[in-house]
């Protein structure tokens, strides 16, 4: 009786935040202040829960001012190297500016640039139809890399959590909005508490991330067989003019990413140059990979090391080409027990072998949504 109590307790709880959620995104915000977080990059500091007054009718303001006013001021204690000139500085911000438009910038906008003090929002949870256009945003300082700031791990490590990785300089800042572009818009609470990797909003936005990140992996592959390229800054496909006059065009399925931190971003696509095709299937307890390879492969050839941490292995196989299955330089979705996970070679009918790759779940019942973060081999279905 008491289980039975306590689970009923538990359920009306979560219905009744549900719905307060919902309340929040169809009804006028009547809040007159809003809790953030803040994450120094100075990891002596602790992070911390902050509290926002909204003046009136600048709630869409409040927080970029306040923020523009914190990195204006501390910019010369968030910097990894103070020798750095001004000069130097501005190369940095014209070499940026020039990768993310595909334009050349003069003198003159690049000294219009040099001094406004902008604040970069890293879209965490994307708000859209399927979340009531609710976001969960990461807001650091848009110039963090010309300006030379220290890298910010702890931040960088929780967009690498919900898939969306970027290299965070300086401080930076977590905040929830309600945006649909057309209602009012409205500021949320986003709690201390709420900055874990086993919170609803974080399960939504791995999920959401991951679509998109596949998306753009897909419109990388197709482009690249058209004989063009993608910018991943613009978001344009450019095309030979020689060959068929097309120029440029905007791609359907990608949306740039936000934030200057994704500058070296390259997209990995399984059975190019970069890694050894395979496929993979998962149950309730296991996910196991699978890559077909020559009747000649023994076990002597092949290596399979893992971590750092537990969500990452090096799959390689001396015997093929390219070498490596699946890098360390990858995140696997979820973390594994590496002590229970093995492999073997598994002779097939037609003289080829299969590496069989079984690696046990650290979380059980959860349903993988792709075996590595960036792009994934295909899922076989049991």
């Amino acid at each position: 009786k008491t289980k039975k109590t306590t689970k009923k307790k538990i359920v009306v709880k979560m219905v009744e935040i549900s719905e307060e959620e919902d309340d929040v995104s169809k009804n006028n915000n009547n809040n007159k202040s809003f809790k953030y977080v803040f994450i120094p990059c100075d990891e002596t500091q602790p992070i911390e829960e902050k509290l926002l007054d909204i003046p009136p009718g600048r709630e869409m303001e409040c927080l970029l001012d306040a923020l523009k006013t914190h990195f204006l001021e501390s910019g010369m204690q968030s910097m990894e190297d103070t020798s750095v000139t001004k000069d130097q500085q501005n190369a940095r911000l014209k070499k940026q500016l020039e990768k993310q438009s595909g334009q050349k910038i003069d003198d003159e906008m690049l000294k219009v640039a040099a001094n406004m003090q902008m604040v970069q929002p890293v879209a965490l949870l994307p708000g859209g139809t399927k979340n009531n256009f609710i976001h969960v945003n990461m807001y650091v300082d848009d110039k963090g890399i010309s300006k030379g700031l220290r890298l910010n791990k702890r931040a960088s490590d929780f967009t690498q959590l919900v898939n969306m990785p970027n290299h965070v300089a300086g401080d930076a800042f977590v905040a929830r909005i309600f945006d649909d572009e057309k209602s009012d818009f409205k500021r949320i609470d986003f709690s201390l508490d709420e900055l874990r990797s086993d919170a609803k909003w974080v399960e939504e936005a791995i999920k959401l991330n991951t679509e998109r990140r596949q998306n753009l992996g897909n419109a990388h592959e197709k482009i690249s067989k058209m004989g063009g390229s993608l910018n991943t800054e613009s978001g344009m496909a450019s095309f030979g003019d020689a060959e068929g006059g097309l120029g440029s065009m905007m791609t359907e399925n990608y949306q740039a990413p936000p934030t200057e931190a994704d500058l070296n971003q390259e997209i990995a696509v399984e059975g190019t140059k970069t890694s050894y095709p395979y496929t993979w299937m998962q149950d309730e307890e296991e996910v196991v990979l699978i890559a077909n390879v020559p009747g000649d492969v023994e076990k002597n050839s092949i290596s399979l090391k893992f971590g750092p941490g537990q969500n990452k292995i090096d799959l390689s196989c001396a015997k093929i080409q390219p070498n490596t299955v699946v890098s360390a330089e990858e995140t696997l979705f979820q973390d594994i027990v590496p002590g229970d996970s093995s492999w073997s070679l598994v002779k097939q009918k037609d003289g080829t072998k299969n590496l069989e790759v079984t690696l046990v779940k650290a979380k059980e019942k959860l349903r993988w949504l792709c075996f590595t973060l960036m792009r994934s081999g295909e899922e076989q279905k049991k």
